[in-house]
């Protein structure tokens, strides 16, 4: 059984290298946008609340006006908004997954919050990091996230490393390389996707 979990849809980047809105773009299995598509991911994982990260001026009703949000004001990247969320959620665990990597399915995330403890996260290690946008945080770790942003601190490999270093992320191995495909140009789009799961 999935422990209780809170998750977080980061949707509030600019789309500059895609020159228009990712998260309103189609998935490629269920022709729904993105932000709607991986919203009914995190919830057929069985997440306990649900908060988007979204731009100042972008709402996303369709994805329900019982959704929080969280407003991505600056230009810090995900870890003010991880630090946002660490604060506010009252399970144990944060899922974190960026609205950009269609191909997260609600397996995928129980598994990484199944690994996962009020003590310590879990993160992918890929070849060249790890991968922080589909993640799972332990809320115990806010103050170090709150630390970091404070200290303006704002690339989230370094501590991630120093997560994994410390114990309180557990790095594992890329369980399914195609799932973490994330759509940042339009060169990303090319090509057939639609045999990825939903």
């Amino acid at each position: 059984m999935t422990p209780p979990f809170s998750a977080v849809l980061l949707a509030g980047g600019r789309s500059s290298r895609m020159a228009r809105d990712k998260a309103l773009l189609p998935h490629p299995v269920s022709g729904l946008p993105l932000i709607l598509h991986q919203a009914e991911t995190l919830r057929a994982a069985g997440c306990a609340e649900f908060f988007i990260s979204v731009r100042t001026g972008a709402d996303y009703a369709q994805v329900g006006p019982g959704v929080p949000r969280l407003f991505d004001e600056g230009d810090g990247g995900p870890l003010p908004v991880i630090e946002r969320a660490l604060g506010v959620i009252s399970q144990p665990v944060l899922f974190l997954l960026a609205v950009d990597m269609p191909f997260v399915g609600p397996d995928l995330v129980r598994d990484l919050v199944a690994r996962s403890s009020s003590d310590r996260g879990v993160v992918v290690r890929r070849p060249g990091g790890f991968e922080p946008l589909c993640a799972v945080y332990p809320k115990r770790v806010w103050p170090t996230f709150r630390s970091a942003q404070s200290g303006k601190e704002f690339a989230l490999q370094p501590l991630i490393v120093r997560g994994v270093s410390e114990g309180w992320m557990l790095a594992v191995d890329d369980p399914d390389p195609a799932a973490f495909v994330n759509w940042n140009s339009p060169a990303d789009l090319a090509g057939d996707q639609t045999a990825r799961p939903s």
